[in-house]
């Protein structure tokens, strides 16, 4: 591939303060993600992170190791990357920059975790076209109407008529194995807080997020089936897996359990 010397500038173009942004949304990003998320060629996405580099917005993470795991170079925000974020028009919180001036010691899971809801986002993206708009936790950090810890992913349906009923959801992702304690524990909240908050003044009064899994495989999903239907809750849990989301189709969705296989999925 053929790489131009990056051409310097004393201002950041329209386009690379967006880019800069979209990565601030995401935390951590590759090439592909971000070249599927804009809808760009792979290599025009290239040449700008490469500029972005060189010009020192943008941390480049890639050796050997990563070589040898067949994985791809992570680009994250810089100081210097940071403070133009900061100063720009973006309406992100002082404490998504201040975790974000760590990303040059991030954990290895912390990584993966941000890279994972990043390429869900961008499957939702294509599934769904303009129909949905989805918020990093990065972008809804400074908004007190969400439980913490926050979800991964705000998800709200654009509705046709300003007097149509919101159609949200808050989206989380779940690994296999863990313990069903935990899982009971992270349903409660979501009850308490909504009972705690419940008001005529609060945004979600009869109408809190439909709560989205998505589990890393069928038995921790059938468990979040089994204890959202045992259990008394002012809002819809709906279940999928990574394999059903990476498939392709958009009808993946459950609202129960069935085990007699007569399970329908349908879409958000």
């Amino acid at each position: 591939m053929l790489v131009k010397h990056p051409k310097y500038r004393k201002l950041l173009s329209k386009n690379q303060l967006g880019l800069l942004v979209v990565i601030c949304k995401f935390r951590f990003v590759t090439v592909s993600l971000l070249s599927e998320w804009r809808n760009k060629n792979a290599s025009t996405i290239y040449e700008r992170l490469l500029v972005l580099t060189e010009q020192g917005y943008l941390r480049k993470a890639y050796d050997k190791s990563y070589r040898l795991k067949g994985k791809p170079a992570v680009y994250s925000l810089t100081a210097k990357g940071i403070r133009a974020v900061r100063d720009s028009d973006a309406s992100f919180s002082e404490l998504v920059y201040r975790n974000q001036y760590k990303n040059s010691s991030a954990s290895e899971q912390l990584v993966d975790h941000s890279l994972a809801i990043a390429k869900l986002c961008v499957k939702l993206e294509r599934q769904y076209d303009s129909t949905l708009e989805l918020f990093s936790k990065a972008e809804i950090t400074r908004f007190d109407v969400f439980l913490r810890p926050l979800s991964d992913v705000y998800i709200r349906r654009n509705t046709i008529q300003k007097a149509d009923p919101l159609t949200h959801y808050l989206l989380e992702t779940v690994e296999a194995g863990t313990l069903t304690w935990i899982l009971r524990k992270r349903l409660r909240a979501h009850q308490e807080w909504y009972e705690e908050n419940e008001g005529d003044d609060w945004a979600f009064t009869e109408n809190y997020p439909t709560l989205l899994f998505v589990c890393e495989n069928t038995n921790t999903e059938k468990r979040i089936q089994q204890m959202a239907l045992n259990s008394y809750l002012d809002f819809e849990v709906m279940t999928t897996t990574q394999e059903r989301v990476q498939s392709g189709n958009v009808a993946t969705w459950l609202h129960g359990w069935d085990d007699d296989d007569m399970m329908e999925f349908v879409e958000l």
